[in-house]
């Protein structure tokens, strides 16, 4: 556990990676790109932070600083629900996290690719108020949050 500034406390729950991930019809209809420069001919569905209106970056491996690929937009969602339900509808390539997408890929209504040009991982922390004892709804929301998504 962290303390942070202001008497609030943090504590990882879990590492994640992002993914590349499209469904099998849209891969079916328009091929499945093999390098990150293959995705200029793809429908590249992004996400917007709500806060701040700036598309998120895609995980791709950079080159000298910049990322290996400029994705163009054919579509923004301001969720990564709604990116998710986007991208199993067949209408392209979203960037999610590992612990949204990995029940679909099991189920094979989405397919990981280009992993091996995905360089983000990244830690997964709440971030709740000081307290001498843990409120019961933390504690149960923190176990529920580690059990389920971050379960091996």
């Amino acid at each position: 556990m962290n303390i942070l500034q202001g008497d609030w406390v943090s504590r990882p729950l879990g590492s994640y990676r992002l993914q590349l991930v499209a469904s099998p019809d849209y891969l079916a209809s328009h091929g499945t790109p093999t390098t990150p420069s293959d995705l200029a001919n793809h429908a590249c569905l992004h996400h917007k932070f709500p806060s701040t209106g700036k598309l998120e970056p895609w995980p791709l491996k950079t080159v000298d600083g910049k990322p290996d690929q400029e994705s163009s937009s054919v579509m923004v969602c301001n969720t990564s629900s709604a990116l998710l339900d986007v991208a199993l509808a067949g209408l392209g390539i979203a960037s999610l996290p590992d612990f949204m997408v990995r029940q679909s890929i099991e189920q094979g209504k989405l397919i990981s690719i280009l992993d091996a040009h995905i360089e983000h991982e990244g830690t997964f922390r709440p971030v709740w108020p000081s307290s001498k004892h843990l409120a019961p709804k933390v504690r149960v929301f923190i176990d529920f949050m580690v059990e389920t998504l971050f379960r091996s």
